[in-house]
């Protein structure tokens, strides 16, 4: 046993004047190590009274209450975690999946309010005005010509109006044109054209002045004042469907629709030959002792295949008839 004391912590032994340990710094109390463990307490004598000292302990070390509750609520919730998670996971991942604790955290829902406007479309629809049609206040003026009537004559058997060269039926060529007039509105009816002639039109002479009356298929050509007409031609053509004057013939019985080939047929004793007028094909049945015109006419074309379009009268005028 030592006779200084001893520092119950540590086991060193130091000056009874120091308060503390100069080896492990805690405070010295009055008992020898042997004496402490056998209960004794031995007072310091050679020491003088000595005010106690009160011997500094560690505080009592206690875990906080709310440190524990904060504990066992995290072990819950880490045991809650991975309940959870298996019961996803449906015990496929095994043993060593690895499981994540999500702590939840609830907010206030936020109103989001979009401000984007829709994409613009690429395509745009066709646009479709109406526009109402303009008002307009027309300036024309139609003049509505009425034609003068001409007084019906005797009719004509239609089987009669036949196409010659130097006649219309009963009608010569020369003849009073007033009467010529007169008894083809008499059998076809009022004329459905009337035309000013001069200057050499439809074969009259340059110094004539003349009408072309038409009716229907058929346009008689005279010259002369008014009521002292010379009847001098016709030109037979097509005209309205349904007309009386459709579909006359001549007297040797060629007509609008033949062809050139049946027309040399039907003429076996005249020349039929095809020439030009005005650039545009023509046939031309002529008398065979003089080639004189006798009937004329357009064509479809100038092959034996070709049709005739239509019947004229020779020209009136001196300067004779056209030919080939």
């Amino acid at each position: 046993m030592t006779d200084g004391p001893l520092c119950v912590f540590c086991g060193s032994e130091f000056p009874v004047e120091l308060e503390r340990c100069p080896t492990c710094g805690r405070p010295w109390i009055d008992q020898r190590i042997s004496e402490a463990a056998e209960g004794a307490i031995v007072p310091l004598g050679e020491v003088g009274e000595v005010a106690e000292t009160p011997i500094e302990t560690e505080p009592e070390r206690r875990i906080p209450l709310w440190l524990i509750a904060g504990g066992v609520a995290l072990v819950a919730i880490t045991v809650y975690g991975i309940v959870f998670s298996l019961l996803l996971n449906d015990g496929t991942e095994g043993d060593t999946a690895a499981i994540t604790t999500t702590t939840a955290v609830t907010t206030p829902p936020t109103t989001v309010v979009s401000t984007t406007s829709p994409p613009a479309s690429t395509t745009l629809p066709p646009q479709t005005t109406t526009t109402p049609p303009p008002t307009t206040t027309s300036t024309t003026t139609t003049t509505t010509t009425t034609l003068p009537p001409i007084a019906e004559g005797t009719p004509i058997p239609i089987d009669e109006v036949t196409l010659g060269a130097f006649a219309l039926g009963p009608l010569q060529v020369g003849s009073n044109g007033t009467t010529a007039l007169e008894r083809l509105a008499g059998t076809f009816g009022q004329p459905t054209q009337i035309t000013e002639l001069a200057g050499g039109d439809l074969g009259i002479c340059e110094t004539d002045t003349g009408r072309a009356v038409r009716y229907g298929w058929v346009t008689a050509i005279v010259i002369g004042d008014e009521g002292d007409e010379t009847f001098v031609g016709y030109r037979y053509e097509d005209g309205p469907d349904g007309h009386p004057s459709a579909g006359l013939e001549t007297l040797s019985g060629a007509g609008i629709g033949n062809t050139v080939a049946e027309v040399d047929t039907i003429y076996a004793g005249s020349l039929v030959e095809v020439g030009e007028v005005d650039g545009s094909p023509h046939i031309f049945i002529l008398r065979s002792s003089d080639r004189r015109t006798l009937l004329w006419g357009p064509l479809t074309g100038s092959s034996a295949s070709a049709v005739v379009q239509g019947i004229h009268a020779p020209y009136w005028c001196d300067d004779g008839p056209p030919g080939p």
